[in-house]
């Protein structure tokens, strides 16, 4: 039974505002979950299907968990057609001064749509860009759009917000 604080907690972190406030974003569906438990982000809890858990026994051994049906995930999901999971996860605390000016980066500006964000970041990984900075009115990496569209790379890349000039 999931508590009706932690099904709150949820539906807020859909919005920015809320994200910024309690230092939390969403990680939504498995193959991005399963890339969350190699990194170095803090999960808060996880809501999980009773299905995906049955699928995956390796989560059963995992902290704060609560065992939900696919419906309830569907209707907590910011997703069209999630059933498996959802995850509360603390940001990381990232320092500008921790960029390694020395190796390549990706500068990007005022990119509005999370897709898109997302598939950069994805991209970066992939070729082994590990920062990417961003101009301020670039979208939210921790929109779960973004999340979800990065596939998991969000993990892997920094990403900075300051103004490019």
């Amino acid at each position: 039974m999931l508590p009706k604080s932690k099904i709150k907690v949820v539906q807020s972190l859909k919005h920015k505002k809320n994200r910024i406030n309690s230092n939390l974003f969403l990680v939504e569906g498995i193959k991005s979950f399963d890339e969350l438990l190699k990194s170095n982000f803090k999960i808060d809890f996880t809501v999980i299907s009773k299905e995906t858990l049955d699928n995956n026994k390796h989560y059963k051994n995992l902290n704060n968990i609560y065992v939900v049906s696919a419906t309830e995930i569907n209707k907590l999901s910011g997703l069209k057609n999630n059933k498996s999971l959802i995850s509360v996860v603390h940001k990381k605390n990232q320092k500008k001064e921790s960029i390694d000016f020395s190796n390549l980066i990706i500068a990007l500006d005022s990119i509005s749509d999370p897709g898109n964000l997302g598939t950069v970041i994805r991209i970066a990984d992939w070729f082994n860009i590990k920062n990417v900075i961003c101009s301020k009115n670039t979208v939210d990496l921790y929109n779960s759009k973004v999340i979800q569209s990065s596939m998991g790379s969000f993990t892997r890349v920094d990403v900075f917000y300051d103004n490019l000039d």
